[in-house]
């Protein structure tokens, strides 16, 4: 939220009611004074805007800063380093009756992933107290069980819950103590009775529990990265003399460390920047060379890798078929086949006097025509004998004439 605070108090001072008004009015409603604080010791002198809603909201809601009152005195240092100096922005609230477990706050060192400085905290909460004998015996034979859902016993587990909703019905309509030891063994019998009820369905084991600290290892695991492909010794060397300056400033957070570190940190990314900008670019021609010349190749390295494996089995393919070819009749006579039955087309055709006509026009202007041609050329005899065995055959089976006529074709 960018709220530099200062000093400025998040408390209103001087909160207190006069006597005589106090007892007057104490017994409409509960007036609690603000409970005066340290002053907070802060490195950052500046204010601003947002610093101001900031303590107004301290003042109207009870809340209180941390930053700058621990008795330690770690918290008392910057929390953003940027180009333009040191501030105090992040910040540690909590209510005033939680003020007393917090144990410890420490603004931390600065560090290369990020201008604001991680804020460690540590509380200190109630915990049960065991006597030795039982700490022994929690970890010895603790156990808890494992459940696994079964679809195929659903119905089961229903069946059981009814026959035995009259035992969990007396525990719910039971008259339970009204403590807090009462509302707990309420709850405790009601799901001991029900996980008694399920786990004969769905118990898959019981385990014993482990402690974590005693199977805790002191071995250490470190992850080692290779460094990217535009990461040259160069910029390794900027790098380290950058982290060499964010160590020394956090080591002396002063003014001369502090440039330092801007001007280092500059440099470093600024020649980072400038690599990543060459190699996008040099990958960007790269693929569009090989998109030119090797498309196949280019459109590969951006498919994706999907599974073969499809959500319908092979044996549901088969059954559904099986059923569609087990349903359909066979049918072998053809007169039962109402659709595909024309009689138009399957009866006898006898061609009119008309169409009669027509077809030997068709005789007589052909043979008119190639007889012509033969006066000119005797090489084209074997053409018109050809063409006259062509309208024979037409003449002797009209049926197909006078099909293509009634498409249109007949004067064609």
């Amino acid at each position: 939220m960018n709220a530099r605070t200062a000093i400025g108090n998040d408390f209103i001072k001087h909160d207190s009611l006069y006597g005589s008004i106090f007892d007057d009015f104490n017994h409409i409603f509960n007036y609690m004074s603000d409970n005066n604080l340290p002053v907070r010791r802060n490195p950052d002198q500046g204010t601003n805007e947002y610093g101001t809603k900031l303590l107004n909201l301290c003042r109207s809601t009870g809340l209180r800063i941390v930053n700058g009152r621990h008795k330690d005195g770690t918290a008392n240092d910057f929390t953003f380093c940027g180009s333009r100096g040191m501030s105090v922005v992040d910040y540690l609230i909590v209510p005033f009756d939680y003020y007393h477990i917090v144990e410890q706050f420490i603004v931390s060192n600065f560090t290369s992933f990020s201008d604001h400085a991680p804020l460690h905290i540590r509380l200190q909460c109630k915990t049960l107290s065991y006597t030795h004998e039982q700490q022994n015996r929690n970890v010895s034979s603790s156990t808890f069980d494992s459940f696994r859902w079964n679809d195929d016993l659903k119905e089961q587990c229903y069946e059981s819950l009814i026959l035995n909703s009259g035992l969990l019905s007396q525990i719910v309509f039971c008259d339970a103590k009204k403590s807090q030891d009462g509302i707990d063994n309420y709850i405790e019998t009601f799901t001991t009775q029900l996980t008694d009820i399920v786990a004969l369905f769905f118990r898959i084991s019981s385990n014993k529990s482990i402690d974590s600290r005693a199977q805790r290892t002191s071995r250490k695991f470190v992850c080692k990265t290779t460094d990217k492909s535009w990461f040259n010794c160069e910029c390794r060397r900027l790098r380290h003399v950058y982290l060499s300056a964010l160590n020394m400033f956090n080591k002396n957070k002063i003014a001369e460390n502090h440039q330092r570190l801007i001007s280092t940190k500059r440099q470093y990314k600024v020649f980072e920047n400038k690599l990543k900008r060459q190699y996008k670019r040099q990958e960007g021609d790269m693929l569009e060379h090989l998109r030119k010349s090797d498309p196949k190749k280019f459109y590969r390295m951006f498919q994706k890798k999907r599974a073969n494996n499809t959500e319908v089995p092979l044996s549901s393919f088969f059954e559904h078929f099986k059923e569609v070819s087990s349903n359909t009749p066979i049918v072998n006579d053809t007169q039962s086949i109402q659709d595909t039955t024309y009689e138009e087309l399957d009866r006898d055709y006898k061609p009119s006097k008309s169409m009669q006509r027509k077809t030997t026009g068709m005789y007589l202007a052909s043979f008119k025509i190639k007889t012509t041609q033969a006066m000119y050329n005797n090489q084209e005899e074997e053409d018109i004998f050809k063409t006259l065995r062509i309208i024979k055959h037409l003449t002797c089976t009209p049926r197909i004439l006078a099909f293509n006529y009634q498409r249109g074709r007949g004067d064609r």
